[in-house]
């Protein structure tokens, strides 16, 4: 609409500049070519009014080295004697050597005794180029508003199969999920039933491996699956938003603690801050989300014995959650592409961790919650995400 608006009003602007300028320039043009007939043939007789001048729109003031009138040549049908007083006033006190009063186009002219003036009326010009300006912008209205019509027809009849596409491959992904959960629980029942079943009958080791490795996989698995139907539901804006009041530092304290025990497990050393007695309207099911998916991520991609750290503090009029974790640090252009659904840094494919959506869900929310993202990291040892909620 924006672009439709531009391209209407560099039209008639072009109009109605080239209009206006070229009306300017047409009478200025006149008013020379009568000033220079006059100062060629201007002697110094006795003033006389105009009834011998024939021009209808224009007239002639010459003027002494005092600004007094000394002769006026006019149509006294148009002017009066008054009128060219008080014209020829409006003009010596403007002090320009050309330019309008009024409706009045005027050029001033010097010469050894005096001034010439040479005036036109211009205002059928003027109203000329009012009644244009009206019609243009009426036009213009109208034009934009069938222009913006055409456009977004146009635009809806090309664009509808690529939302359509969108929109199908959305509602794949969340069939797929739902379809995939129950196999995937039917999957890994089964093998914990097996792997009972075989320990009773003494498995090899090679047996227990393979099971080993079928449970890892289903339970990773099965957490992609739980991970494409939360960014499915929030792509698609199934779930349910939630406005409520709510303790800010209780959630997250009792979310944040949740993972102490996982640093400890994995040899992390994990420190918090949280201020305390911050309120917040919105979900407490999705600031949980939000918490698990940096405090997961920031475990996950840490270095051995690193460092992870948790905050809430108030910033502004606003809360604000971030996590600092050592081992994580990525160059200063990879930080678009975390939010990728399925990206990995160099280091954490080769570790293969996590299912690479967790970041992607935490975007999705924060645009359906209003909140605001940054990333920090020194290029070398550490990386920091912060939400501004």
């Amino acid at each position: 609409m924006a672009i439709v608006i531009i391209i209407v009003a560099v039209f008639c602007s072009a109009i109605l500049i080239s209009t206006y300028s070229g009306n300017r320039s047409r009478s200025f043009k006149l008013l020379y070519m009568i000033a220079d007939e006059y100062t060629r043939s201007a002697k110094d007789e006795k003033p006389q009014q105009g009834e011998q001048f024939d021009r209808v729109r224009s007239f002639i003031i010459k003027l002494d080295a005092e600004f007094n009138i000394k002769e006026a040549k006019f149509n006294s049908d148009f002017y009066t004697v008054e009128d060219i007083e008080n014209y020829a006033s409006d003009i010596i006190e403007s002090g320009a050597e050309q330019g309008a009063v009024g409706d009045m186009l005027f050029v001033v002219r010097v010469i050894p005794d005096g001034q010439i003036i040479a005036v036109i009326d211009n205002s059928v010009e003027n109203s000329m180029f009012r009644e244009l300006l009206l019609t243009v912008l009426l036009a213009g209205i109208v034009g934009a508003v069938v222009l913006f019509g055409v456009v977004w027809l146009l635009s809806y009849w090309v664009i509808k199969p690529t939302a359509e596409a969108f929109k199908k491959q959305k509602r794949f992904i969340s069939d797929a999920s739902h379809e995939l959960k129950t196999p995937l629980t039917i999957i890994s029942a089964g093998t914990e039933l097996l792997e009972k079943q075989l320990n009773e009958e003494t498995a090899s080791p090679a047996m227990s491996k393979w099971i080993s490795d079928i449970k890892s996989q289903t339970d990773k698995m099965s957490a992609l699956v739980s991970d494409l139907l939360s960014l499915s539901k929030i792509d698609e804006d199934t779930a349910p938003k939630s406005n409520v009041s709510f303790d800010l530092s209780k959630t997250v304290l009792s979310e944040i603690l949740s993972f102490e025990s996982v640093a400890f497990e994995n040899g992390k050393t994990f420190t918090y801050a949280v201020c305390p007695n911050l309120s917040y309207t919105g979900s407490p099911r999705e600031i949980s989300n939000m918490i698990s998916i940096l405090c997961d991520n920031a475990i996950k991609h840490s270095d051995s014995n690193g460092t992870i750290k948790a905050a809430l503090v108030k910033q502004g009029a606003h809360p604000a959650f971030s996590v600092f974790n050592t081992g994580g640090a990525i160059k200063e252009e990879e930080i678009k592409l975390l939010f990728e659904r399925f990206y990995r840094s160099d280091g954490a494919r080769a570790e293969s961790v996590g299912s690479g959506l967790g970041l992607s869900i935490l975007e999705a929310l924060a645009k359906r919650n209003n909140w605001k993202i940054t990333v920090k990291t020194d290029n070398e040892s550490a990386i920091t995400f912060s939400v501004i909620l």
